[in-house]
């Protein structure tokens, strides 16, 4: 499939997908090994890559996360304009590829994708609504995805579909004197890993990927389909269970089953976290653990800003945004979200939606105040070699500000 130029696209669909989303754009959240932006540039190789979201403080920020975009699409260039909640599947390439200029797909309302010239991008990224700009549509089904724990129950089988999208990827033999066991033929690595002894790789129900720089200490069991990220370190003795992908430079250890880390968080002790998505920059205290199924096992409902979800789904853990803290021995109930930049603390469960910049927990909570809280965020990007970028430290100044209103109704509602 020739393409000029690909721009991955953000549409509303960002509010549903908090709290992740506060701080990334759709595009940018990780399922499976890779993130969405990087899944459509290794499927359709294009000579260009670009992004758009009307959020100008997350623009940037994406701007700066992957320096191979471009950010001003030539004159007469032609654009596929992809939504970034879309997934590459066999079925929506086939009809990408049969697109003509002017042409579009959308499932219910909502746009998937349209093939432009760049002047026809330019006067959408404008304000003008795609619907006076396409001459054609066609229905597709079951391609956007809307909720994060979505991504959750995609995860296993996204695994599946980047091994074939990382074909550089090699086979896993251990030595012969290593006492490694691998169950299965589908352990693949990346470039240097380190596996110490007594370690099991069970790959006989899904791919394990171990990518550069990932180290797993002794007594770890993990279980396919699973992904360890670019220098993350894996526990001794942890347990990671089918469905997991732990993102580059992440401490994991305890038991993890069907979660998603993206990057740069830790969880180095014991306890369970399932079923659950963690951002950047998180740090989950010793003993902490999540509930991802009901005592009476019924569907579980994920309280969000704007509303109260039922998710059709029996198992949902943990949805955490980025820089939280959550402090030794943590209990969080099925379903919970937390916003980002909070630091949740103390003894029985926190309620289960707390919203961003908070301090405190069960006992009750107050405003985190926003210089301590960039303080902190600094001194933990330090130690992972990341300076925090002046574009980076606006979207979570403005960010700050656009939650206000958040914290100060949950904070009249709750006990204080």
């Amino acid at each position: 499939m020739s393409i000029e130029a690909l721009i991955l696209y953000e549409d509303d669909g960002w509010k549903d997908l908090y709290p992740l989303t506060l701080t990334r754009a759709t595009f940018q959240l990780r399922v499976g090994a890779l993130t969405v932006l990087e899944k459509w540039r290794r499927v359709l190789e294009p000579e260009i890559v670009s992004v758009w979201t009307p959020r100008a403080e997350i623009q940037a920020v994406a701007f700066e996360a992957y320096p191979w975009l471009t950010q001003d699409v030539k004159d007469g260039t032609q654009v596929l304009v992809i939504n970034g909640r879309a997934l590459p599947s066999a079925d929506l390439i086939s009809k990408l590829e049969a697109l003509e200029v002017g042409e579009g797909l959308i499932e219910g309302g909502t746009l998937v994708a349209a093939r432009l010239e760049s002047s026809q991008w330019q006067q959408w990224a404008q304000g003008t609504a795609w619907q006076d700009l396409l001459k054609k549509t066609t229905p597709v089904e079951n391609t956007l995805f809307t909720y994060l724990w979505d991504l959750v129950y995609l995860n296993g089988k996204e695994i599946e579909q980047d091994l074939a999208r990382l074909s550089y990827l090699q086979p896993y033999v251990p030595p012969d004197s290593a006492a490694i066991q691998v169950l299965g033929d589908r352990v693949y690595i990346e470039g240097e890993v380190v596996i110490d002894p007594f370690v099991t790789l069970d790959a006989r129900h899904g791919p394990i990927i171990l990518r550069s720089g990932a180290k797993i200490m002794s007594h770890v069991y993990i279980q396919g389909p699973a992904v360890i990220g670019r220098n993350s370190l894996i526990k001794v003795g942890a347990k990671i269970y089918e469905g997991t992908t732990i993102g580059p430079v992440c401490k994991v250890g305890g038991e993890v089953e069907e979660s998603i880390f993206i990057g740069y968080s830790n969880k180095q002790h014991d306890g369970f976290i399932g079923h659950a998505y963690i951002g950047e920059w998180v740090n989950l205290g010793a003993g902490t653990n999540n509930s991802d199924l009901k005592n009476n096992y019924g569907e579980v409902k994920v309280q969000l800003p704007h509303g109260r979800i039922a998710t059709g789904r029996t198992f949902v853990g943990l949805m955490v945004g980025d820089h939280v803290k959550a402090g030794i021995n943590s209990m969080f109930n099925t379903g919970t979200v937390v916003g980002v930049g909070t630091n949740i603390f103390g003894h029985g469960f926190p309620p289960k939606w707390v919203p961003s910049f908070l301090w405190g927990g069960y006992e009750g909570f107050v405003e985190h105040d926003l210089e301590k809280f960039l303080a902190t965020a600094k001194r933990v990007m330090a130690r992972r070699k990341i300076e925090m970028t002046p574009a980076y430290e606006a979207m979570l100044r403005a960010l700050y500000e656009q939650t206000k209103a958040e914290r100060e109704t949950f904070l009249k509602s709750y006990r204080n």
